[in-house]
Formats: structure tokens, sequence, C-alpha cells
């Protein structure tokens, strides 16, 4: 089996957990399983003997040949991505395709890449685990990343690539039923395809974890709040820090541990330091331990702008709150759009 992506492995991101966890699992039952993800100057091949592709290799070929006279390659947004998935097809074509059973495509640009190169008798299931389209709407609307030269051009893009490669997919498979709903009425996705798996979690590996061994204290006279989240635009850290400097200004018998990476660390740690609230928030990174530090929380938040499918998790304590008597895991559809 093939698990392949667009997107950066290994990273901070619940998608390389996922997938990690899906080539553990099938393995487990005795398949066997290839991972491929973009690495920025190279395709990264995680299996027997893993092994790196350079898109140098493939580059000035793609260069020399995208019809730059195009409206559309105009755009350096649209030209980039789409040189970023030429890119991903030369790289598959390369490694050839026909040595798998089965290819599990983990987002709609890496479903439209496969499709177009890989045999017909090959299945291709697609898991989309969030609208590229929408998420690329909200960055486009809030002025995030690469400033494109038409916004209405790009969103069309993207939102042709969400059809192409949701329909151009054998199987498509989604957490939740508003991201189904979503997909059929918005990209014209055919229901008949979509099927519905929630996102699980490996209950015994999380009591585990709970009792793992750390080095983090819990302040003695504060309520400790915490959010395990990618520090990215789409997950709301900076709602959150808003929230956070209002909160300083009324009370200061809490402390805020942010758990976990991203690309807009750097951002929001400078945004602490001018909220003044930089004793108060913690940025502990990415962690293996994360279950530990939500026994020894008071509150959790998660103020992503868009979630398809999150695993929450909480505790029920005695009137002393530091006393852990368990953990639930909970199966919540939620979504907050803007």
């Amino acid at each position: 089996m093939l698990l392949v992506t667009i997107f950066l492995i290994p990273h901070v991101g619940g998608l390389w957990k996922y997938m990690l966890q899906l080539k553990q699992g099938l393995e487990a039952m005795g398949h066997e399983v290839d991972m491929i993800g973009d690495g920025l100057d190279c395709f990264y091949v995680y299996g027997d003997d893993n092994k790196k592709v350079p898109k140098s290799h493939f580059k000035p070929i793609l260069e020399n040949n995208l019809p730059v006279a195009s409206t559309i390659f105009s755009d350096l947004w649209i030209k980039y991505a789409e040189s970023e998935r030429l890119c991903l097809e030369l790289t598959l074509s390369y490694l050839g395709l026909e040595q798998y059973d089965v290819i599990h495509a983990q987002d709609v640009l890496a479903a439209a890449a496969v499709s177009r190169v890989k045999p017909a008798g090959i299945p291709l299931v697609t898991s989309i685990h969030a609208s590229v389209a929408l998420t690329i709407l909200d960055m486009l609307q809030t002025d995030q990343g690469i400033k494109p030269s038409s916004p209405p051009l790009v969103w069309n893009y993207y939102k042709s690539i969400e059809n192409i490669g949701g329909t151009s997919s054998d199987r498509v498979l989604l957490a939740s039923a508003w991201l189904r709903d979503i997909m059929v009425s918005q990209f014209n996705l055919p229901e008949s395809r979509i099927s519905l798996i929630p996102y699980a979690m490996d209950i015994p590996s999380f009591e585990k974890s709970l009792r793992k061994e750390h080095s983090l204290t819990r302040p003695e006279d504060k309520q400790v709040i915490i959010c395990t989240s990618r520090l990215s635009y789409e997950k709301g850290i900076h709602v959150l820090l808003e929230a956070l400097g209002k909160l300083h200004g009324m009370r200061q018998d809490w402390e805020c541990w942010l758990v976990g990476d991203g690309d807009q660390r750097s951002v929001y740690e400078a945004r602490v330091r001018q909220l003044g609230i930089g004793e108060a928030v913690r940025f502990w990174g990415s962690r293996d331990d994360v279950p530990a530090l939500l026994g020894m929380a008071d509150i959790f938040v998660m103020p992503s702008l868009m979630e398809t499918l999150p695993i929450l998790s909480w505790r029920r304590s005695l009137p002393d709150c530091r006393s852990f008597l368990r953990m639930r895991v909970v199966l919540k559809k939620r979504c907050s759009m803007r």
C-alpha cells in the first residue's frame, strides 16, 4: 500500500500522526506500507529503504514547459501549486506505482496527481481531512501568506482541484457529516463514493501515556489552561491570545500552556510579548506526553476556526481539582467558521 500527501512530512500536525498510525496499524495486520510526502526540496519516501527524490530532477523540465503565457500561470500562487503537483506526478511516475495494490491519498492535490499517473487497475482511496479550498479562501480573506494577483482566480483553481481530487478517487473517506455536506454541496463530489469514518484513538496507548514521566510542574496557586494544537492560523491561536490578553487585565490567577509547534510560533511569541502576558503563557512545543499534561490542567480550550472532527478529552475531578480520576475520550462534531 502507498500513503501519499503533497504536504510536508514529517510534520508537527495531525496529518503526519494519522499517516504514522495508519502505517503501523496496517503493518501490524501483515501489509507492506510506504509513505510519500513533501520535503521542500525533495519528496521523501518512507518504506523498507527510506529515500528521497530531489525536485531538482524535475523542476527544470516543468519550468520550461509550463505555459507561462496562460492566465492561470500568471499568478505566482497557482504557478507554485501546479509546479508542486506536477513534480509529485513525476516523482510517482519515477518510483513506479504498479508495485502497489492500493493507493491512499491524504489530500485532494495528491489525489489529483495520483489519478493521472497510476495504472488503471489500482484503486485510489482519498482521505480529505479538511477542505483545502475553504482554507485557502480564509487565507485570501485575511491576507495570509502569498498575496495573489487575482484572488478569484486562486479560489476557482483550488475549487476545481477539490472537485478533481474527489471525483477521480474510487472512494473518499471523510470524518464527519459536516464535511460530507460541504464536499457534496460546494465541490460536487458524488455522495455515493463517500464513506464516513470518524477519527479514532488508541485508548491503551493513551492511558499508558497518562502515566508517562515528564519534567513539567504546574503552578501551585494558579489554574492551568491548556491548548494542544498546531501553531498555525487555522487553529485560531491568535484568537486565544487576544482573549488571554483581556483576561489578564481582569485576573492573573491562571497560566496557559500551548502544547504544539508550527509555522506561526514566532508570530505568536511576539504577540504574547506585545500583550504583556509573557509570564502567563508557556510555549511547550511538540511533545509526546500530551495526555499526562492534559491530566495536570484545569481548563481545555480549542479555538480552531475550522475542525473536521476533533477528539476532545476531559477529566472529572474531586473537590481537589488536582486529584485525577479518569480521562474520557469523545468524538464531537464541531465547526467554527467565520
